[in-house]
């Protein structure tokens, strides 16, 4: 009889701490790292309704992290810091699904482009550019990639000023007259006729939501029909206003196949 009651006692205390523990993990925030296109005070103000849209829909706190600049937030990922969620480009997305910590779970339904623009108009391919000055984001940024890409050759470089802070800053560098040339998104760049386009990069998977490892499979599906369910006729539809897309899709295999080969031009790869 007193065996029993003990067993009863035991099933009652490890029951409880169960749940207990549940009930921890339930209240913990999910660490949503976004990338650092801007400062981190715009980036909280224009990545806060998507938190707390996910917030809403999968039922647990979303933590924004912020990083100040792409230098930050490369050497947090060399180092193998681990965040739940993180939005980022493709390349970088990629680099941690080869990695093996993350995994791409839904991408903007239109694809990126990169343009290099010239405040001169009489500039009409890169080789007008070597020696001048080009503003863009700290490497390992996209543009900043597409700028090692562009101009290959050690031999024939312009001056790349990555002091950025945001898109915007690299195209108001040209106008203050402290660049000659930027790399921005094609969706900002496309705002300025004044500027002369030099050229355009091949599309890329755009704008990427990827899950942690140990994001368990129930969290993934509600976020990813979450994340799906969003469009121009969506009340939500704020949301992808800040974040200039029209929509997200799921990840289709062999998306992002390649893509962290745009780091290899500045960086030697190694498992996080």
């Amino acid at each position: 009889m007193m065996k029993r009651i003990l067993q009863a006692t035991l099933f009652i205390i490890v029951s409880g701490m169960n749940t207990a523990f549940g009930q921890e993990a339930q209240d913990q925030a999910l660490k949503l790292l976004i990338h650092p296109v801007y400062t981190p005070d715009v980036s909280t103000a224009v990545h806060k309704p998507l938190a707390n849209y996910i917030a809403t829909k999968i039922g647990r706190k979303i933590e924004l992290v912020t990083p100040r600049d792409f230098h930050k937030y490369w050497l947090d990922t060399r180092a193998g810091e681990y965040y739940d969620l993180i939005l980022e480009d493709s390349h970088i997305a990629d680099y941690r699904r080869q990695a093996g910590t993350h995994t791409p779970l839904v991408r903007a339904k239109d694809d990126i482009r990169y343009m290099l623009l010239s405040s001169d108009p009489l500039v009409r391919e890169p080789a007008h550019l070597i020696g001048l000055r080009i503003s863009t984001l700290s490497s390992p940024s996209l543009g900043h990639q597409m700028l090692a890409r562009w101009f290959s050759n050690p031999m024939a470089q312009p001056q790349i000023l990555s002091n950025s802070k945001s898109w915007l800053d690299s195209v108001e560098a040209v106008f203050a007259t402290d660049s000659d040339a930027a790399v921005v998104p094609s969706w900002i760049g496309k705002r300025y006729p004044n500027l002369t386009p030099v050229l355009e990069s091949d599309p890329l998977p755009g704008l990427t939501l990827s899950v942690g490892n140990s994001v368990d499979a129930e969290l993934r599906r509600k976020l990813q029909s979450a994340m799906t369910a969003l469009d121009e006729n969506s009340e939500d539809y704020d949301v992808l206003n800040e974040l200039n897309v029209t929509g997200f899709v799921t990840v289709s295999p062999g998306d992002y196949e390649g893509l962290a080969d745009l780091l290899k031009s500045l960086y030697s790869l190694k498992t996080l």
